[in-house]
């Protein structure tokens, strides 16, 4: 009868064989003709390529000969052996336990607005909304809306990199023909998840958060809204100018009461800045004021704040209506947005918000502004913060000022080296330091003859006589220059020291004149 119903057993034991995995063995079902009752045995298989965890049920024909005992496998990554992973290193120790999410996952984009990636670490996402496999760590949802599983959880290492930062790495399916590969740096700071590339299924995230710093950070933390003022630095931090403003968010069928540096509103009892309620009059505590804590870095600052039923942070951004940045274009300053919620180990609920604004911003600690003048965001707050890349151009510049040290006095020791250049120099220097320098120079006829002199002196002389005398002189010179070099008719009187030196530079050789 086809219609008929036939129980197959109700459940006896389930055995976990290592190589093989679990098997599920039913007992004690209905009377089978002839014989005992039915049994039934289910083997668990493991299949990570399946996204869906409820898998694939087969029922196996070949194995189940005997009239009364039935065959089945379930295909699903639910049965893929899963070790238990560690979320800590030791030297230097690092936890990163809280950051794993039990019931949820982290959330980033991708190089497409479009493209998101689901991050888990310490274990697998849970999570029933999305169609990840039952062991991925790293997911990647596609514009189209599928999914791709990028990272497996079993293959979670945390190392030390160059840098001293912690990384953990994953690896994945087979893709581009070679398995894909997982890398998120983690790095002090409270900016938070960030994709960085996707090269030949090579992918690389940063993570700025707190349990990436060490006890030895450059972080400042504290307990209060008040001002901190940067000793290092020109620029000061306000987050007091954030206080006084509720916001109120609608989520899953709740509301989030949240306000910075003082109570949440009537919503929330007193003392708490984070709460969320339902319309059934649920209330969840997440953040009490007496156990709120603020750490400044750079252009962020990070609240947060734990409760009797969970914990929250809310990271607020410096950004202004001035800047360029268009990646804040489309965002509305001065809001509260949600950003993630999860269930943690410790079964409490954990919220993060992210808020953009200008009072977030780092103000010159001379002109503290008022509520509006606008902050300053053009410079790091210290050189704590400065990049890397900073340091190293100021590294490169200082290499480039020796190397021309270097050259210039190589060049001065080639030049210097001869006796001749050295005093030839010397002179110059001298003659350019000298106070005759200064003075204005008269030109006159140099070593004239004494026919020269007396036609010179005689200005009252007829021009009859002059013309005698001016051929006298003409006749003198003509008889000069097949004798003698004739000298120069203009000198500088005053400077008889130079004129004797230029002469005894036209006996230089050729040579020394283009050494020199």
């Amino acid at each position: 009868d086809s219609n008929k119903k036939i129980k197959l057993g109700k459940f006896h034991q389930m055995i976990v064989y290592p190589n093989s995995g679990p098997q599920v063995d039913f007992y004690r079902g209905d009377k089978c003709p002839g014989h005992n009752n039915y049994s039934s045995t289910i083997l668990m298989m493991c299949d990570r390529g399946i996204s869906d965890e409820k898998g694939i049920f087969v029922y196996e024909e070949a194995l189940s000969t005997a009239e009364c005992k039935k065959f089945f496998s379930w295909w699903t990554p639910v049965a893929c052996n899963t070790p238990e992973i560690s979320c800590t290193i030791e030297n230097p120790f690092y936890d990163f336990t809280p950051l794993y999410p039990i019931d949820g996952f982290w959330e980033t984009s991708g190089s497409h607005s479009r493209e998101k990636y689901l991050i888990n670490i310490c274990g697998a996402i849970q999570s029933n909304t999305t169609k990840c496999s039952g062991d991925a760590a790293i997911c990647l949802k596609k514009s189209d809306g599928s999914y791709q599983d990028i990272g497996f959880a079993n293959t979670q290492r945390i190392t030390i990199n160059s840098n001293g930062n912690p990384q953990i790495h994953f690896t994945g399916p087979k893709e581009c023909s070679i398995s894909t590969s997982v890398t998120i740096e983690m790095i002090c700071g409270v900016k938070g998840l960030k994709f960085i590339s996707n090269n030949t299924c090579t992918y690389r995230f940063e993570w700025f958060t707190t349990f990436a710093c060490k006890e030895s950070n450059s972080l400042h933390t504290q307990n209060t809204c008040d001002k901190y003022v940067e000793e290092s630095s020109p620029y000061t931090f306000m987050p007091e100018k954030l206080k006084g403003v509720q916001h109120v968010l609608s989520r899953d069928g709740g509301t989030y009461h949240v306000n910075l540096c003082d109570d949440a509103g009537d919503d929330c009892p007193d003392g708490v800045q984070v709460c969320y309620t339902t319309s059934s009059s649920k209330l969840l505590v997440l953040g009490d004021q007496d156990k709120a804590t603020i750490t400044i870095d750079s252009y962020w600052m990070q609240f947060s704040m734990s409760g009797s039923d969970g914990t929250s942070v809310i990271t607020v951004e410096c950004a202004t209506t001035e800047n360029d940045d268009q990646e804040h274009s489309d965002i509305d300053l001065e809001k509260i947005y949600f950003e993630n919620e999860f269930i943690t180990s410790d079964k409490k609920r954990t919220a993060y918000f992210r808020m953009y604004t200008s009072k977030g911003c780092q103000f010159d600690k001379a002109k503290v502004p008022s509520d509006t003048t606008a902050p300053t965001t053009s410079q790091p707050t210290s050189s704590s913060h400065q990049s890397t890349s900073n340091k190293k151009g100021t590294i490169a510049g200082v290499v480039i000022i020796l190397v021309l040290v270097v050259i210039v006095a190589m060049v001065m020791v080639i030049v210097l080296k001869n006796k001749n250049r050295r005093e030839y120099l010397s002179r110059k220097f001298y003659s350019l330091i000298s106070n005759k320098a200064n003075e204005p120079v008269r030109y006159v006829r140099a070593k004239k003859t004494e026919a020269e002199a007396s036609l010179l002196e005689d200005s009252d002389s007829s021009d009859e006589e002059f013309s005698k005398r001016e051929d006298n002189t003409k006749d003198l010179k003509l008889k000069r220059r097949g004798k003698k070099k004739v000298e120069p008719l203009l000198v500088d009187f005053k400077d008889e020291e130079l004129q004797e030196e230029q002469e005894e530079e036209e006996h230089h050789s050729d040579e020394e004149l283009l050494n020199i």
